[in-house]
């Protein structure tokens, strides 16, 4: 894809690579500035923490996968190996910076949070920051959706 000397698509992922950490910067900080969370950005959050888990497991399970075909055979397996990465490189970007985001987000939620105890703020926000993709998860159906749920019901 590759016109006018301009590699279009490189160029194109540069651009929005460039605009996602301002973009993301912005939602994190609207997201955990918000006095009351709306129905909106909370399944925002919910869906963008799915997103990060799918992904993530998927990833893993595809290059151990092509780890144990390269195994098998090499030179084919190398070549697969390099086909999938570049392959994944954009989405894999956009799921990197949208992880820091939230991790971002919930470490600010659990710091702020009326539903956790005091004593278990430090470890929640270490076990987000370690575990991201596990306790994410967790975190959100336990105390961001059950947070959104009382004030619902109020």
């Amino acid at each position: 894809m590759e016109s006018l000397g301009i590699n279009w698509l490189l160029l194109f992922s540069q651009l929005a690579s460039c605009l996602i950490v301002p973009l993301g910067i912005g939602l994190v900080l609207f997201l955990v500035r918000a006095k009351k969370p709306s129905k909106i950005s909370v399944r925002i959050i919910g869906f963008l923490t799915a997103w990060i888990t799918i992904y993530s497991v998927l990833f893993l399970l595809i290059s151990v996968s092509i780890f144990i075909f390269s195994l098998v055979n090499p030179l084919d397996g190398f070549n697969l190996a390099f086909k999938f990465h570049e392959s994944v490189r954009f989405s894999g970007m956009i799921t990197v910076f949208l992880t820091v985001g939230l991790i971002a987000y919930y470490m600010a939620h659990a710091a702020k949070s009326p539903l956790i105890s005091e004593e278990d703020r430090i470890y929640y926000q270490v076990a987000i920051f370690f575990l991201s993709v596990v306790i994410m998860p967790l975190y959100y159906q336990k105390f961001i959706k059950n947070e959104f749920e009382t004030i619902q019901k109020s």
